[in-house]
């Protein structure tokens, strides 16, 4: 992701990366699975991301699993992701350490394709 995008830090909102994470991404897929593929992710004080978990749900939010073409192909996108800003804690308006953080991307998956990148 970092030759698409560049050495500047964007916002996992930016137009321009929910470009490039679907287009990367290849709708060859089973079109019958609909429903929503959740990254919950750490990242460290210096901006690097890990600690990956995956929440797979159906388009009524029950428990699911999509197939694992899918999964392994947005976990590939999302794991290669290089656009994190390094976060520092203000205490009494002040700035103070480096801190880690968590992201949540979603994807809204419908008939195997991405049609809603969330945030």
């Amino acid at each position: 992701m970092a030759d698409a995008l560049g050495k500047d830090r964007y916002r996992l909102e930016s137009k321009i990366v929910k470009d490039c994470i679907k287009k990367q991404f290849r709708a060859q897929y089973d079109t019958s699975q609909n429903g929503y593929i959740t990254f919950r992710y750490f990242i460290n004080c210096h901006g690097k991301p890990g600690n990956y978990s995956i929440l797979e749900v159906d388009k009524d939010y029950n428990k699911t699993f999509f197939k694992k073409e899918i999964t392994d192909s947005l976990f590939s996108i999302v794991s290669k992701l290089d656009i994190y800003k390094v976060k520092k804690d203000y205490y009494k308006g002040k700035e103070s350490n480096l801190i880690d953080y968590f992201i949540f991307l979603s994807f809204k998956i419908r008939n195997g394709e991405i049609e809603v990148i969330l945030p």
